[in-house]
């Protein structure tokens, strides 16, 4: 990359640091990114003296507004020289309240000259340039933009200083890079060009321009941009009502069809349908009872991967979603965008909703003859995101095809009802859509009016020659048409074929094709939506041919880029396996030591056991056995067997592998520590203290905190019994800090740490225990933990008593 590619965090004490910067860092502001990691001050001393509090001034805005931060300013070199620089980045806030900004920083200086050598020529187009309503952009050969007009301005949402600071690929929609590539290599080998592209405003947003290009000298571009969203919002609207079209007729047809038998495979074949429609995880339907007391799930569709919940909520009770009833009762549309953030559901409809793990829902009511029967609804469990009105309105219209079907009334009112609305739909669309039946003779049953605009041929031409489709049909194309329509498996994808238009013309035409069977599974007619792709097609063959320049350029970079890939691959791979060996050998140490603890943990409930049994044995000899003698013997036995039983959960749960974060108590983990650790306590005569508050939260891995905890908590014993302090004591202490951190500080007495070893202490392999009592590893793979894997800090530091550890995560807001 040209630039400087970086994350940029400021805290909310006002530290600033670079998380990660990329090496044009040294090109650019001289420096090292490693020396930027923690204290991004170095980069600040850079900048020119009067440009430093308006660049302060732009982060500080971008923080609170979290609009992009968007900047030039001046630095200067170790040589003396003054650069130009221009940044662009995206702020997020993070949950401990620090800003993270991503972005790039680019040296612009060039463009700077270059802006001032073309200040004179300026004045001769100006006044077309400033007040033209379509947007104008002046580019050159490698695609920055030299000029912009007003109208450009307000298009993109950017100021004009923001745009000359960009270049193309910062305004075209990422999956149209390879078109605006494209678009100024032929600009500058054809001198124009006219289409269609994606652009990207500066909120976010997208919208649709026709581009026209102009050469106006051989480094320079001028384009055109005219906004034609409205336009193909229309055409994308057309197309989403087409295929609810197809969703409407499809399931209506479904229903129509339907006997008693098939009638429950017709309503989940009607769930599925819409389920993918919608975009949803879920979609199913309830059904009250005659009192409205209870609420049944009666059919459901999940899609792959998705938990099935219609086992779990039969005979539900209404009243225990209070909220949600209530809505339900008045006939009132529920559209929950977040469920955990909705002030009105109660405590327990949210952790209802948890347990099936929705993020979102969206529920209809089922009204039948004015009569409330139940509820249609949506469940979002991969992503946090309503419904649009649109979605809702075609949705409450499959409700009330539902509605009518489940009531056994009124089906054909409502299918002829959809029939018409989307007839006059078809009537108005520009693509030609078309009915075609088969049986008992091939013919057209409809064509819509706009067969005109496609080939020349009015609806009336089609109905009056039953033949038209052969004679309008390439002769080398007309064996795959047939071959398509005999074969079923063919109905999944477009069939596309070149037509002979009334005037000669010769075009590419894409059918889309909804076929339909009798019970006999013969075809008996196609609904469909043609349209005419030529266009398409001279773009596909000219693509060709560039993606095969394209590839041979490719091969050659791959060459070169081949060695390297593999050296930075192999090291990679190195350290990785180094630190998963590490972490493994202080976990088989852990295990070896707990082993043995649980070997000497069961000699005491052992000999209970046994005596027991013998006890049990000397009664029945000396017939004083009875019922309650045996019952209060096995329930003491089986107590025994039970705290046996809990030492070996201790154990697995320690070793069980941890794969994804969670939310947890660090009450909790400590309570589930200090419980393990109770015979290492006990056997080192250690007394413990603790000021633990049960109220903070942390997100992480639970059993990997646990092992850093042990693995402080069993330093602290061996320290302590190298020390022999007269007062044994470990004091383990947690609580929030200023910056919304969670502190947890371990404390024990004893001999303090040596200044020299304190910056050592967390290397692999150091250790301050006598020679071959310990392994050096297990302080270094909790920093491992608790930096890598958790994102907080641990340190160690020496107090009047002993030694303090000091572990600082990320806490969570807890709504208890």
């Amino acid at each position: 990359m040209p630039g400087v590619i970086f994350q940029f965090r400021l805290s909310p004490d006002g530290k600033t640091s670079l998380p990660y910067a990329n090496d044009r860092l040294k090109d650019i502001f001289e420096l090292e990114p490693e020396k930027v990691l923690e204290d991004a001050s170095p980069i600040f001393q850079k900048v020119l003296p009067e440009d430093l509090r308006e660049l302060e001034k732009s982060i500080e805005i971008s923080r609170e507004t979290l609009q992009d931060w968007v900047y030039e300013f001046r630095i200067l070199r170790k040589d003396g020289q003054m650069r130009w620089l221009s940044g662009v980045a995206r702020p997020e806030m993070m949950e401990d309240l620090s800003c993270l900004w991503y972005g790039y920083i680019l040296d612009v200086t060039d463009k700077k000259k270059v802006e001032q050598i073309n200040a004179e020529t300026r004045i001769k187009y100006q006044g077309y340039f400033e007040n033209a309503t379509d947007g104008l952009f002046v580019v050159d050969k490698t695609g920055k933009y030299l000029e912009a007009n007003p109208a450009a301005c307000r298009m993109t949402g950017y100021t004009i200083d923001e745009l000359l600071s960009m270049e193309v690929k910062d305004l075209v929609e990422p999956d149209f890079t390879h078109q605006r590539d494209k678009t100024l290599e032929r600009t500058f080998r054809e001198g124009s060009v006219d289409e269609e592209i994606l652009l990207r405003k500066k909120n976010g947003e997208t919208f649709w321009v026709r581009l026209v290009t102009s050469l106006i000298n051989e480094n320079t571009v001028i384009a055109f941009c005219h906004d034609i969203s409205e336009r193909r919002f229309q055409q994308e609207m057309l197309k989403m009502q087409l295929g609810f079209q197809k969703l409407i007729a499809s399931v209506s047809s479904g229903f129509v069809n339907a006997t008693i038998d098939s009638f429950d495979s017709a309503v989940n074949y009607t769930l599925g349908e819409c389920g993918r429609f919608f975009k949803a995880d879920r979609c199913y339907i309830f059904l009250f009872s005659a009192d409205y007391r209870y609420m049944s799930n009666t059919h459901e569709w999940c899609a792959l991967g998705i938990e099935p919940q219609i086992g779990n909520l039969q005979n539900f009770k209404s009243a225990d979603v209070e909220w949600w009833w209530n809505q339900i009762s008045e006939k009132k549309v529920i559209n929950l965008h977040d469920i955990n953030n909705h002030s009105g559901l109660s405590d327990f409809e949210k952790s209802l909703f948890r347990q099936q793990e929705i993020k979102s829902l969206l529920s209809i009511p089922m009204i039948n003859n004015g009569l409330l029967i139940g509820f249609f609804g949506l469940d979002r469990v991969r992503m946090r995101k309503g419904w649009s009105e649109q979605d809702i309105t075609q949705f409450n219209l499959v409700a009330e095809i539902l509605s009518s079907a489940l009531s056994k009334s009124g089906v054909e009112e409502a299918l002829r009802k959809s029939e018409n609305q989307y007839r006059l739909l078809a009537e108005n669309a520009r693509d030609v859509i078309f009915r075609l039946v088969f049986q008992p003779h091939k013919r057209f049953e409809y064509v819509s009016p706009s067969s005109v605009n496609l080939n020349g041929y009015s609806p009336d031409e089609y109905y009056a020659d039953n033949r038209l489709e052969e004679k309008i049909i390439h002769p080398d194309d007309l064996a795959t048409v047939q071959e398509y329509y005999q074969n079923p498996k063919d109905f999944g994808r477009s069939l596309v074929m070149r037509m002979i238009c009334k005037d000669g013309r010769q075009i590419w035409c894409e059918q889309s094709n909804v076929p339909f069977f009798n019970n006999e599974g013969t075809l008996i007619a196609l609904e469909g939506i043609a349209r005419d792709i030529t266009g398409q097609k001279e773009l596909e063959n000219k693509l060709r041919q560039l993606n095969a320049q394209l590839l041979e350029k490719k091969k050659d970079l791959e060459v070169l880029n081949l060695s390297l890939e593999k050296r930075i691959a192999a090291e990679v791979e190195k350290n990785r396996e180094l630190d998963h060996l590490m972490a493994l050998q202080a976990r088989q140490a852990s295990m070896g030591e707990m082993i043995a603890n649980i070997a000497h943990q069961w000699r005491q409930p052992l000999n209970v056991l046994s005596l027991a049994m013998y006890d049990l044995s000397d009664a029945f000899d000396y017939e004083e056995l009875d019922r309650r003698y045996l019952d209060n013997t096995v329930e003491e036995m089986t107590r025994v067997i039970q705290e046996m039983s809990a030492t070996i959960d201790d154990f697995r749960n320690f070793f069980k592998p941890e794969n994804d974060k969670s939310r947890f108590k660090v009450a909790e983990i400590l309570k589930r520590t200090f419980a393990f650790m109770t015979p290492y306590f006990a056997h080192a005569e250690v007394e413990l203290q603790k000021d633990i508050p049960g109220d903070i939260m942390i997100e992480g891995f639970a059993t990997q905190l646990e092992q850093v905890i042990i693995n402080i908590l069993k330093n602290a014993l061996d320290a302590q019994s190298l020390s022999n302090p007269s007062k044994r004591e470990i004091y383990v202490k947690t609580k929030l800090s200023s910056n919304a951190r969670c502190v947890i500080e371990i404390s024990n007495t004893g001999n303090p740490v040596k200044e020299e070893d304190l910056p050592r202490l967390f290397d692999p392999y150091f250790t301050t225990k006598p020679e071959g009592q310990g392994l050096g590893l297990g302080l270094y793979v909790s920093r491992i933990i608790v930096e890598k894997n958790m994102g907080g800090i641990i340190y160690c530091e020496n107090t009047a008593e002993g030694v303090k550890f000091v572990i600082e995560l990320p806490s969570l807001p807890n709504k208890d």
